[in-house]
């Protein structure tokens, strides 16, 4: 079976890579070519073993083969191809091939490259290290287990599989999902990378030169962690139909925080970088924090591995939307040790050496751009601290007797207002200072003309919106300051040396994304409005009309899917979105799935969220909760009792029941009233009356669903009613400048690109003075 052929090679990698790590640590102690070979070609084997089962998971989710549980539990046979692709690591132990599949890949290229700058053994055993550990959580949570051991517990016939799996989420089912987890997870892999060199460079005892080789790789993981986080929030923009693309959920949260300080170790690399001196492969001149970035290497791939222990153990499923199911306890406590593990691991090699990193300070010059840089990072490391406080409180509440609670929105949005700012400012403040020292007359001369264009547009800005909030126009202020001298200092790099200009890119990115934010958090404007079909009604300078609907997706059985047209008129223009509501079995349908229309434009999205659909019209409703009971206006002498509700036919034939207690003077009994998925219901007469009932609405309590209520409609038969249509109520946002926040996003990630490109020329210059020998104590080279 292809299935134990599966198992079969995750173990073997489990093994090969365990022996690889070994014989690589047994080459730091004892250099001998016969240790390295052994080491290389056991990570060879571990590759392709992980390779080939990643090819055997998506051969048995691209065949249906649903006698394996994973495939079964997250695959279905009416999901389009993508989606069976993404179906690979939508659950828990795909997602954990996935990270090792990528961080196998990765380490090829980092085999080589250590390699080439001498760090093979010392790196390469602490990369075999983190991939032997994912692969024990494989072994132990195997994607390819199959129903008889999912179900254990249960009597299945010998040869019983499934006729279909449960598929998807349906609000997973979007292109994004195959876009954003893979880079998400590509960031996740590389952020591994700065950690071994950190850790290859205190075994070495090379203080400074690993801060060369690893800023590329820092760099990369950066920039391709923080893309897969925004491609995370446009997926949600797009699609969730809440409004925004930023909740501080808690597992979101838990991607930000190594991200924050990954890009604090960033700018602190490079003041090391700056103000240490290497000569010929040897390092003649240690430069400042060389302390803070050992620290910061260790905590940005731990930050990597509390966000795994978070999103994957459960501890979170009652505090988040993202959480995976909880895994158990063995896989619970392997992810536990695995995480306090390579962050006492890492802290210990810190304190092992810390005689060696307590050698005479670099002095920094209070008015120097590498200090200035210092205070940024800094004030990053408190936003990274402020998250991690916030995300762990669901976990910190239960130690002290509490019931798990997460941080409310408002909390992080305040703390990072004056953040931001102070981030934006210190940004202009560092790239108009000079490296080393700078005169109050060099730097009054250099914000000269930055300084009044920002203020005056801000001015301009807070005039044209009538928003005076004062930490808003700062923040204002500061993001165009920065965005200004950044402009400036970007223009004069390109003219001389393109590569140069890479940070500058990079940092006008961040200011885009800043005055973006403050435009869509502070300036969007929301009216909730109802539209009844065929008629229409004004909402910010738009008149919106409800012209219909159609079923989309008809051949996808496990749901009913409305498109529903709203035509939006302006200004003679004319256009159409169509927000869409459904129901799917994958909820049982007890819950309508919501999916925003946009209309796009330059300066602004208008983003229509559907809420809800009823019928509206004809005669009068009541709310009942369940054991309620009405006399029936139309009859006093007949009083209705809602009892419960009825979903027996809801997967079937897409009706939901709601069961009546129906009691007359003389005798009583049951009836159900039905209603389709989309609103529409029929009325029915009731038996020995002159009275019709329709269920007209499941009104869903969100968070209690037995407290759900159902809206109950009575008519008399003795007279005509009056006609019935469908109402769709609505959110209808204006996001002001919306497309500066993807555009900074966008902007920023080229910067990082071109910054990549620099620091590898930059490398490449002193490859051929690489030490031939190991040179495990490049203290002695200080001077």
């Amino acid at each position: 079976m292809a299935g134990d052929i599966g198992s079969f090679l995750i173990a073997l990698g489990f093994s090969a890579g365990l022996l690889s790590g070994l014989f690589y640590v047994q080459a730091i102690r004892s250099p001998k070519e016969s240790s390295l070979n052994i080491a290389r070609g056991s990570f060879y084997v571990m590759v392709f073993a992980v390779m080939f089962a990643s090819a055997i998971l998506m051969y048995v989710i691209l065949n249906h083969q649903f006698q394996y549980h994973y495939v079964w539990a997250h695959s279905s046979t009416n999901l389009a191809r993508p989606f069976l692709v993404a179906a690979f690591y939508s659950g828990q132990e795909g997602s954990f091939m996935l990270w090792t599949l990528l961080t196998s890949l990765i380490g090829v290229f980092v085999l080589g490259y250590a390699q080439r700058y001498r760090y093979e053994a010392e790196a390469m055993s602490v990369y075999m290290i983190v991939i032997t550990l994912l692969l024990l959580i494989l072994v132990v949570d195997s994607p390819f287990h199959t129903i008889f051991s999912a179900f254990a517990d249960q009597t299945l016939p010998a040869d019983f599989i499934p006729p279909d799996g449960r598929g998807l989420n349906p609000q997973l089912e979007n292109l994004w999902i195959t876009i954003h987890p893979p880079m998400l997870f590509t960031g996740f892999a590389a952020m591994t990378v700065p950690f071994v060199f950190a850790i290859a460079g205190l075994i070495r005892r090379d203080y400074q030169r690993w801060i060369s080789i690893a800023l590329p790789w820092t760099l990369f993981a950066s920039m391709v962690l923080g893309f897969g986080i925004m491609l995370g929030g446009w997926w949600a923009y797009e699609t969730l139909g809440w409004g925004g693309y930023w909740a501080w959920d808690p597992v979101e949260n838990s991607s930000l925080i190594p991200w924050l300080i990954c890009v604090s170790l960033v700018h602190t690399m490079i003041v090391q970088n700056r103000t240490g001196v290497v000569e010929r492969g040897k390092t003649k001149k240690i430069g400042g924090l060389v302390r803070t970035n050992f620290v910061l290497a260790v905590c940005a791939f731990s930050g990597i591995l509390y966000s795994t222990f978070l999103t994957r153990s459960g501890v979170l499923d009652d505090t988040s939307v993202h959480s995976f199911v909880t895994p158990g306890n063995f896989v619970y406590a392997v992810l536990l040790v695995i995480l306090l593990t390579f962050l006492l691991t890492g802290l210990s090699a810190i304190l092992w050496r810390w005689r060696d990193l307590s050698m005479k300070m670099l002095e920094l010059k209070t008015m120097s751009r590498e200090n200035w840089l210092g205070i940024g990072s800094a004030v990053l490391l408190a936003s990274a601290f402020i998250v991690f406080v916030g995300t762990s409180w669901p976990i910190l509440m239960p130690l002290i007797g509490k019931p798990k609670a997460k941080i409310d929105m408002s909390f992080y949005n305040n703390t990072h207002l004056w953040l931001g700012l102070a981030i934006v400012l210190i940004n202009a403040l560092s790239i108009s200072l000079k490296w080393k020292n700078t005169s109050g007359e060099e730097l009054k001369k250099s914000m000269r003309v930055t300084l009044p264009i920002s203020a005056g547009t801000a001015v301009l800005v807070t005039l044209w919106t009538e928003v005076t909030d004062p930490p808003f126009v700062l923040l204002m202020f500061g993001a165009l300051l920065a965005l200004i001298t950044n402009l400036i200092e970007t223009v004069r790099y390109i003219r001389a040396n393109g590569r140069m200009a890479g940070a500058y890119i990079a940092h006008m990115g961040l200011a885009l994304l800043i005055i973006g934010v403050i435009f869509t958090s502070r300036y969007s404007l929301t009216e909730h409005v109802q539209i009844v079909e065929g008629e229409s009604t004004e909402v910010f300078g738009y008149t919106a009309s409800f012209i219909g609907r159609d079923t989309i997706e008809r051949k996808k059985r496990d749901r009913e899917k409305y498109e529903f047209k709203i035509k939006l008129e302006k200004d003679g223009s004319e256009s159409i979105v169509r927000p869409v509501i459904f129901w799917s079995d994958f909820n049982q349908r007890e819950q309508a799935f919501l999916e925003p229309g946009i209309l796009y434009h330059p300066t602004g999205d208008l983003y229509i969220s559907p809420k809800s659909l009823e019928v509206v019209g004809g005669d009068p409703t009541v709310v009942l909760a369940k054991g309620e009971k009405v006399i029936v206006p139309q009859d006093s002498s007949l009083e209705v009792r809602f009892e419960k509700f009825d979903m027996s036919r809801a997967e079937t034939e897409g009706l939901q029941g709601a069961v009546l207690d129906v009691r007359l003077p003389d005798t009583s009994f049951y009836f159900t009233a039905y209603r389709q998925m989309d609103g529409r219901y029929a009325l029915n007469a009731l038996p020995r009356t002159d009275v019709s009932v329709g269920f007209a609405e499941l009104i869903v309590d969100q968070e209690e669903l037995a407290h759900s209520k159902a809206r109950i409609r009575f008519a008399s038969r003795l007279r005509e009613s009056s006609p019935e249509k469908q109402a769709i109520t609505l959110d209808v946002s204006i996001k002001p400048f919306i497309n500066l926040v993807w555009g900074g996003v966008i902007v920023m990630v080229i910067g990082f690109f071109i910054s990549i490109l620099r620091r590898r020329k930059e490398l490449s210059q002193f490859e051929a003075f690489v030490p031939e020998e190991s040179g495990r104590d490049q203290t002695r080279d200080i001077s």
